[in-house]
């Protein structure tokens, strides 16, 4: 069952990334008791990825990849960035209060079939992500085979040790490439 519902911003399936339906998909939530709601999700979206006065670079990154841009984002920027998106945790529970544990594997098995019912959830023509970014190599191991067409892209969890933005960014860009020449080409 899944305990986190997605955050689906409000243009994803009219304009999503120019033109492109993207599905980014995180890891996990941290958190305090009380946390693990069903709007958590939706929560940390607007509180945490839409200001830049939370000083998140995870968010930061994951826009800049996607969007191609390293400039500085206003609010503005990142408001319209996540209503362009989806976003899911795979992990279906608070892992911790304290960011950088890893789930367990109860956690990780858990998981599977929230995910697989989510993906059905976007599984009509006018909600199928093109693409769907994995945040992380870990993350991506735990992830069962996606729908045939949607590309796959995995890039190391935007908040690691050492992740350079100029390294992955090509990649993102890249994979969105793949996924406008699929939609020409089944258009």
């Amino acid at each position: 069952m899944r305990a986190f519902e997605p955050w689906k911003g409000d243009l994803y399936e009219s304009e999503g990334i120019r033109g492109l339906r993207v599905f980014i998909l995180g890891e996990s939530h941290y958190g305090r008791e009380g946390a693990d709601r069903a709007d958590f999700t939706q929560h940390i979206i607007t509180k945490c990825a839409m200001v830049r006065e939370t000083k998140r670079q995870f968010f930061t990154r994951i826009q800049r990849m996607v969007l191609g841009d390293l400039r500085e984002l206003t609010d503005a920027d990142r408001t319209d960035f996540w209503h362009r998106v989806v976003f899911y945790n795979f992990v279906q529970s608070i892992v911790s209060e304290n960011t950088r544990v890893c789930p367990s594997r109860q956690m990780w098995q858990e998981a599977q079939e929230p995910f697989l019912q989510t993906l059905s959830e976007f599984s009509t023509p006018e909600r199928t992500p093109h693409m769907i970014l994995i945040l992380g190599q870990h993350l991506n191991r735990h992830v069962p085979t996606l729908p045939i067409g949607m590309v796959r892209c995995v890039i190391n969890h935007p908040s690691s040790f050492g992740f350079a933005i100029n390294r992955w960014l090509p990649k993102v860009q890249d994979a969105l490439t793949t996924a406008r020449e699929k939609i020409s080409v089944a258009g």
